[in-house]
C-alpha cells in the first residue's frame, strides 16, 4: 500500500521556496505602495488648483491654495478665500482640506511660495506665467505639475535629477 501524502522534507523545500519568492516581492511592492503614494499626492494638489480655481469663479473672490506639512511631513492642501489679503487660509476661510498619505513627500514651486491664488475671473493673481510644482518622494521619484496663468493644468513625470 502506497503512502498519499507529503514528507516533512517537501514540505519545508515549499516553504523555504515560497519564503525566497515573497523576499523578492516585498521590496518591489513597497516601491510601487510608495510610487502610488506619490501619485496621489500629486493628484490631490491638481484637484485642490482645479476646485480652487472653480470657487474663485462660482463666489467672484479670490481663493487661494496654500500648503503645509502634516505632523508626518507630507504635504497637506487648504483651499479657502484670502478675504484679508495675507495670502493664508484661516479656519474661518477654509473651503477644504486635501491631505496626502505617507511619509517623505515633499513639494516644491518656481516662485517659491507656498501658495497660489485665483482671482474672480479665474486666472491667477501673481501674473508670473507658468508655475512648475514638483512633488517628490523619498526614493527621488517625482511629478511636475505646470499651472498656467489661466489655471490650465499639465503633468509629466519629473526629470531625472530634479528631486
Amino acid at each position: 500500500m502506497k503512502n498519499k501524502g507529503f514528507t516533512l522534507l517537501e514540505l519545508l523545500l515549499t516553504v523555504a521556496m515560497i519564503g525566497v519568492l515573497i523576499s523578492f516581492a516585498i521590496p518591489a511592492l513597497q516601491s510601487t505602495v510608495q510610487n502610488n503614494r506619490l501619485l496621489s499626492c500629486s493628484n490631490k494638489l491638481v484637484t485642490a488648483v482645479q476646485y480652487a480655481k472653480s470657487e474663485a469663479v462660482t463666489q467672484k473672490q479670490t481663493v487661494l491654495v496654500t500648503s503645509q506639512a502634516n505632523a508626518n511631513g507630507t504635504p497637506n492642501y487648504r483651499v479657502g478665500f484670502d478675504n484679508d489679503s495675507d495670502n493664508a487660509v484661516s479656519a474661518a476661510e477654509l473651503l477644504q482640506v486635501i491631505s496626502c498619505e505617507g511619509e517623505g513627500i515633499t513639494m516644491s514651486n518656481s516662485l517659491g511660495t507656498d501658495y497660489i491664488s485665483f482671482g474672480a475671473t479665474g486666472f491667477r493673481n501673481d501674473g508670473q506665467g507658468t508655475i512648475t510644482f514638483t512633488t517628490c518622494n523619498e526614493k527621488k521619484l517625482g511629478k511636475v505639475f505646470n499651472v498656467s496663468i489661466g489655471g490650465a493644468v499639465s503633468s509629466d513625470d519629473a526629470p531625472s535629477g530634479s528631486c
